[in-house]
């Protein structure tokens, strides 16, 4: 375990105990939280160090892990997970000054290479990808045809090689923040975006579940966003936060979550899950507080 001692926000020292939150997904384990006194930031800590990290990812019920599932939910979730990718491929056109078919794409924690391959049948035919999980790049490899690379090669690239680069609730696992987004920072071109999408704390659906909300996903997500905290460290790493989406479904996928951790009945938990996820969404519509939401950014 390792224990942070300044805050990977704003780097301020001024931090202090938040309370515990448990993995409810794989281990049952206990983890601590901690909270910035100065930006509000909150963040898991200690927290598993990036070589211990990897057995709290091995769960066959991990998503991103797990593209072969039959079952309804799983297929359910891939139904709305393609028309999400449509969305979000009108939302990074409408930021590009060039067709999108002919732009350069990255993507970080590209999982098994869902995304990249929607992209290539979308006409973009310039994709790269970067995955830690070397099951997942074989996946990618052998379901999509789409080579990914682990993390240690990013440095390979050429600098300015993206007019692209995406993270799709990824930023909340990376261990070295400041390192990736200045390498981000390096490899994405002057007129480039970088797409981040990540839960966000001040969603109501967090109010709702408090500590068996399932977005903390504690200690797979070391960091625990809202819009402040975000573009405070995007901010101080050279971007500028252009405009903010909302990822609508993602309230009743983490409600449905959240539900089973308090081990709800199956029916009473697709109940609620569609009852708080609306509440959710309705409330937002006002504050702007999704449960998930996607940040694009420009460098300063």
């Amino acid at each position: 375990m390792e224990n942070i001692e300044q805050c990977p926000c704003c780097l301020s020292n001024d931090i202090s105990s938040n309370g515990n939150l448990k993995d409810y997904y794989v281990s049952q384990e206990s983890f601590s939280t901690a909270k910035c006194n100065n930006c509000g930031f909150v963040f898991t800590n200690p927290r598993p160090d990036i070589n211990e990290i990897g057995k709290y990812y091995q769960s066959a019920n991990y998503m991103s892990h797990h593209t072969s599932s039959t079952s309804f939910f799983h297929k359910l979730y891939r139904l709305v997970r393609n028309h999400m990718y449509n969305k979000k491929m009108d939302r990074i056109a409408s930021h590009l000054n060039r067709n999108i078919q002919s732009s350069t794409f990255l993507d970080y924690g590209a999982a098994s290479g869902d995304f990249l391959s929607f992209c290539i049948s979308q006409g973009v035919t310039q994709v790269s990808g970067v995955e830690q999980d070397a099951t997942c790049r074989k996946i990618a490899l052998d379901q999509h045809g789409v080579f990914l690379k682990a993390p240690e090669e990013l440095t390979n690239f050429p600098d300015a090689s993206f007019d692209v680069i995406t993270l799709w609730h990824v930023l909340e696992h990376v261990h070295n923040l400041d390192e990736v987004i200045l390498g981000f920072h390096k490899l994405l071109n002057e007129k480039g975006i970088l797409v981040i999408s990540v839960p966000n704390v001040d969603a109501l659906d967090r109010v709702i579940y408090q500590e068996y909300w399932s977005a903390y996903d504690v200690p797979r997500h070391l960091y625990h966003f809202n819009k402040k905290t975000i573009s405070t460290l995007m901010d101080r790493l050279g971007f500028k936060l252009e405009n903010t989406y909302p990822l609508i479904f993602d309230s009743y996928y983490i409600s449905l979550h959240s539900e089973w951790y308090k081990k709800s009945g199956k029916i009473a938990a697709i109940l609620k899950a569609i009852k708080n996820g609306f509440l959710s969404n309705w409330s937002a519509r006002k504050t702007g507080n999704y449960s998930s939401l996607i940040y694009v950014f420009t460098k300063k």
